[in-house]
């Protein structure tokens, strides 16, 4: 027993540091230099090896994951507060992604979406080019930023491009065009989502982000 133990202490002690879990102190910490340091903490939880963590400014609300294991920011998510909810789709699409390029002139390729959550209207719009991705949530009336999200661990791990997806989900069905995108991290990797229209039907997928692999394909 005495050698086992040994031998496990060795182990630990050769482990690189990435390789330790994080302490909840140190994920606020690793959090809060995302954010910045005028934003007030709020909460930490520790859900299936990501933490959570949350901080808040007069203006907006922010929600960091940091990956427990490496201490990677999978994403941050800021919620602007001062910004009402829009009632209809005054701005067209062409003008919600014009305005979305005058705030990032990456999100000229995006993925144009409109969304009624709980009667608030909004345009999302979703980029990945080489070098940035994001999105971003506009107000549908006076293309306001609403919300925005990005994601920097993706960019060191070097996820597919949006023209990669829209490639790959154009092999699976021909003619298949992207309506819909995000990117998530889920069991343990990065993960695209989806919906595709062809011929006048819809489809939904998932997709591993870095291999391009489809990891679910269903018709709605």
């Amino acid at each position: 027993m005495k050698k086992f133990l040994t031998a496990l202490m060795i182990l630990c002690l050769a482990l690189p540091v990435s390789a330790l879990a994080l302490t909840r102190d140190e994920a606020v910490a690793i959090a809060q230099e995302a954010v910045g340091g005028e934003a007030e903490f709020v909460r930490a939880e520790l859900d299936d090896g990501v933490y959570d963590v949350s901080f808040r400014t007069d203006t907006a609300r922010f929600e960091v994951e940091v990956l427990d294991a490496a201490g990677a920011v999978l994403e941050i998510d800021t919620v602007f507060t001062d910004v009402p909810r829009a009632t209809a789709f005054t701005l067209t699409e062409a003008d919600a992604l014009a305005a979305a390029v005058q705030i990032a002139p990456e999100a000229e390729k995006a993925v144009v979406t409109q969304e009624r959550d709980d009667g608030a209207c909004t345009y999302e719009i979703f980029y990945a080019v080489p070098g940035a991705i994001g999105e971003i949530v506009l107000n549908a009336e006076t293309g306001a930023v609403a919300s925005t999200k990005t994601f920097p661990e993706a960019l060191v791990r070097g996820v597919l491009n949006g023209e990669d997806v829209a490639r790959l989900v154009s092999e699976r069905q021909e003619g298949a065009v992207i309506v819909e995108l995000d990117l998530e991290w889920d069991d343990g990797m990065y993960q695209y989502s989806g919906e595709v229209t062809v011929n006048n039907q819809r489809y939904s997928f998932d997709m591993n982000a870095l291999t391009g692999k489809i990891l679910e394909w269903e018709r709605d």
